[in-house]
């Protein structure tokens, strides 16, 4: 429901999907970004993302 929400106002916000590549490529939502879940996880989740505290 919160992500249906966020959709239809136009809200900005960035959809991670953790699961496989293979399983982005299958299936994905539209706009979701595809970083799969494991040990660098995090590190490479701050390269997809863009910085908050950038101008």
């Amino acid at each position: 429901k919160d992500l249906k929400a966020k959709l239809d106002a136009g809200d900005k916000f960035y959809l991670i999907d953790a699961r496989s590549k293979e399983d982005f490529e299958h299936n994905h939502i539209i706009e979701a970004i595809s970083l799969p879940w494991g040990p660098e996880f995090e590190k490479e989740l701050g390269s997809v993302l863009p910085d908050k505290d950038a101008e």
